[in-house]
């Protein structure tokens, strides 16, 4: 098995190369080594919008990270370099948000004062002095103590940072940064530690300027979808997926439906126009029917690619007596019918549709994990009725319009729509 170590003794031909670095069990050119760990940070960048002297010193980090390949332990210092930047980050961008206004802190009895932001280190020393231990956000007052865990939940609640899995990655980065701080044993680190170090420290500060990172591993940006065809044989054994042009395609006895979506989703093939089955957002267009009147269609209508968000989804999901069924789309689950309105429902911000499924269903199942809230990529935003969720939903999204699409489904796809939940808690 092969080992992260000095490129400087490896060899080219024993080289792996991986989406997060180096891996090689051989002899590496040194030349040939820089080269390569210089493309793997080099789609890693601070945008424009950012002040300049934390793009300065996210360059010097960068620059470091190259060292390694003659000096390995460079690679632990750009790593741990890495986490100690976010708190500084998070202090520059307060400074920047309250720039043009002031900022409102609330003490321990209650009173409320404005002060003006012109320094970070200012701000600190208020809080302490004055007993503040709140702070006015869009989303109304949070605890905030000014240290990084602060900074944190201040920036998610301004709306500055997105994504329910993103919210986990945060959480852990405050506890690894304090974890460093007061570490007092020796440590060594990989240039996969480094490079992901890198990276992520430049998602974060570009999602904070509100730049989220096409591809983005933590803030993606929103993604294109396309018009795809999916078909399958009248028996039902054999299924295909590709782009909307049949070119490859000859049966004339095949069914197909079209949608929106990526071609690149791993759970494609279990699309169903009702339920939320794909990993990534699909939407339903036409179907199902022959080549012919799917190309006849595609001629009339030509639709057209979309971009969709891939974070902070809303799903709708329905429990009703045994049986928990799979996420719903909003404007799906608005437009079903009233004998399928019954149960109870769930309101679930996430932003994969099997996290919003497997955080209710264990709530359910009454794992232990849920009995004083949990830790999943998850927000509940309302549960109850079909009406009392239907009003929270609609404050939500007061432009939500319902959808009903027909009820379709891959022939193929073993996902079921429901599972039996026998031991249920009344969460």
């Amino acid at each position: 098995m092969g080992q992260f170590f000095d490129f400087s003794q490896a060899d080219e031909r024993s080289l792996r190369v991986t989406p997060y670095g180096l891996y090689t069990s051989g002899k590496l050119d040194p030349d040939a080594a820089l080269e390569i760990h210089r493309s793997s940070i080099e789609s890693a960048e601070i945008r424009a919008a950012v002040p300049n002297d934390l793009r300065k010193r996210f360059e010097r980090l960068r620059q470091k990270y190259l060292f390694g390949v003659v000096d390995y332990e460079q690679f632990t210092d750009v790593a741990d370099s890495a986490l100690m930047m976010y708190e500084p980050v998070l202090r520059a961008r307060f400074v920047e948000f309250f720039n043009s206004r002031r900022a409102r802190l609330v003490r321990r009895d209650g009173t409320t004062s404005t002060i003006a932001v012109k320094s970070y280190d200012a701000v600190h020393q208020q809080i302490r002095s004055e007993g503040f231990v709140k702070v006015e956000t869009a989303n109304g007052p949070i605890a905030f103590n000014g240290t990084l865990d602060g900074l944190m939940r201040w920036a998610r609640a301004e709306g500055l940072l997105r994504g329910q899995r993103a919210r986990g990655k945060e959480r852990l980065v405050a506890r690894m940064r304090n974890r460093l701080s007061h570490a007092s044993s020796y440590h060594i680190l990989s240039p996969v530690d480094a490079t992901l170090g890198i990276r992520d420290i430049a998602e974060f500060v570009n999602q904070l300027w509100g730049i989220p990172t096409p591809g983005g591993r933590i803030y993606p940006a929103p993604i294109r979808r396309d018009v795809l065809a999916i078909g399958w044989d009248r028996p039902g054994v054999r299924t295909s997926a590709g782009y909307a042009n049949f070119s490859e395609f000859d049966d004339p006895d095949w069914l197909w439906v079209l949608l929106k979506g990526s071609f690149h989703d791993p759970d494609l093939l279990h699309f169903d126009a009702r339920y939320a089955a794909t990993r990534l957002p699909s939407e339903y267009v036409w179907g199902p029917g022959s080549k012919l009147e799917a190309m006849s269609w595609l001629a009339a209508n030509r639709p057209n690619p979309d971009v969709v968000e891939l974070v902070d989804r809303l799903f709708m999901i329905r429990h009703d007596g045994e049986r928990l069924f799979l996420p719903q789309e909003p404007a799906v689950a608005f437009g079903l019918p009233a004998d399928e309105r019954g149960g109870r429902w769930y309101l679930v911000r996430a932003d994969v549709s099997n996290d919003a499924f497997c955080c209710i269903r264990a709530r359910l199942d009454s794992d232990p994990a849920h009995a004083n809230g949990c830790l999943c990529a998850t927000e509940v935003l309302g549960k109850g009725s079909w009406r009392h969720v239907e009003r929270r939903l609609l404050e939500l999204t007061p432009e939500l319009r319902p959808w009903l699409p027909p009820d379709v489904r891959v022939t193929s796809s073993y996902m079921p729509r429901f599972v039996k939940v026998l031991k249920t808690s009344p969460s």
